[in-house]
Formats: structure tokens, C-alpha cells, sequence
């Protein structure tokens, strides 16, 4: 039989105190990690929506250009009318880029604009791509382009697409904020 000595006794209340966690640290470390998974998916969701955004405006980039390079290769001229209330742009070919159904879930957080701003009462806003890939804006801006601006709210940054005429060359960028100019990836 065994018989517990002082020393023993003293030895095992020692290691039976350290096995194991108190309710307090347990508490203390969870809610630390809840925190800061809250954090994480926060910043998460806003760069999912980023993305989207930034896939949506690509998708706007590549739908303009296949309109130009159709209307180079039917020998026609294209008009793409915009109408920024139902973030559609319609062309004469009776096909239409739907931004809801580009952007999918959440899309009425999605806006358009177009610098020019369109004045519908006089004419629809928009652009010809004419069969020699030239461009020609309706309701020209000064330095002959047509700026359209996607902004997503709760997203500071907005994604813009630019139209130069008569070249109809079509570049994609980013602002930080509606306030600031857009920045376009490469030179015209």
C-alpha cells in the first residue's frame, strides 16, 4: 500500500492546481479570439465587395470593346445609350450590359454615373463605335471623353472606365473617393 508523505502531498495539491485552465482565462482567450475574428470578417466582406465591384467594371471594359470590335467587323455603327436608372447600357445591336445581373446579390447598393452627366430630356448619353473603331460621344466633355463611374456604397473606392473619342480607345481605373480623379493603369 502506499502512504502519502508530506512532500508528496505537497507535490500533487502542486501539480493539481496547474492542469488545465481557470473559467476566467477561458473566458479572457475566447472572447479575445471573438474579437478579433469580427475584425477579420469585417475586412473580409468589404474586400469581397471590392472584388466584386472591380469584376463587375472589367466586365463593363470587355462588353464595350466587343461592341466596338462588332461594329468594325460588321462594317456598322454601334450606339451604346446609357441608362444609369436601371444601370443598364443598351446597344443598337439589341445587346445590353445589366449591371444588377453583373454584380449579382446586393446590386441596389451598386450605383453608375457618367461625367458628362446625362441630360436625357435633349438626348440618351452614350457613345458611337463607328465601323473604322473611332468613337463619338454624345454630350462631349472638353477633352472629348466620357467617364462612367461605378460606386458601390459602403466602399470608398469606385472603379471608372473612360472612353477617349474619336480613338474609342476604353481604359479602366480607380478613385479613392467620389471627390477625388479617377487614375487609370496605362497612358493613352
Amino acid at each position: 500500500m502506499f502512504r502519502w508523505t508530506g512532500d508528496a502531498m505537497k507535490i500533487h495539491r502542486r501539480l493539481s492546481r496547474t492542469k488545465g485552465f481557470t473559467l476566467i482565462e477561458l473566458l479572457v482567450t475566447v472572447s479575445i479570439v471573438g474579437i478579433l475574428s469580427g475584425v477579420a470578417l469585417v475586412n473580409y466582406s468589404r474586400s469581397w465587395m471590392d472584388q466584386r465591384l472591380l469584376s463587375t467594371t472589367r466586365g463593363l471594359e470587355n462588353w464595350l470593346n466587343a461592341q466596338r470590335r462588332n461594329a468594325i467587323k460588321n462594317s456598322l455603327t454601334y450606339t451604346i445609350t446609357f441608362d444609369t436608372a436601371n444601370k443598364k447600357l443598351i446597344s443598337n445591336s439589341g445587346d445590353v450590359f445589366d449591371l444588377r445581373k453583373s454584380f449579382g446579390n446586393k446590386h441596389e447598393r451598386l450605383s453608375i454615373t457618367s461625367s458628362p452627366s446625362v441630360d436625357s430630356s435633349t438626348e440618351p448619353g452614350g457613345i458611337h463605335f463607328s465601323f473604322r473603331g473611332l468613337s463619338q460621344n454624345h454630350q462631349l466633355t472638353s477633352n472629348g471623353t466620357v467617364e462612367l463611374r461605378l460606386r458601390l456604397e459602403g466602399i470608398s473606392t469606385e472603379r471608372c472606365i473612360r472612353i477617349i473619342s474619336p480613338i474609342g480607345m476604353i481604359r479602366d481605373g480607380s478613385a479613392t473617393d467620389n471627390a477625388s480623379d479617377c487614375k487609370y493603369q496605362s497612358s493613352y
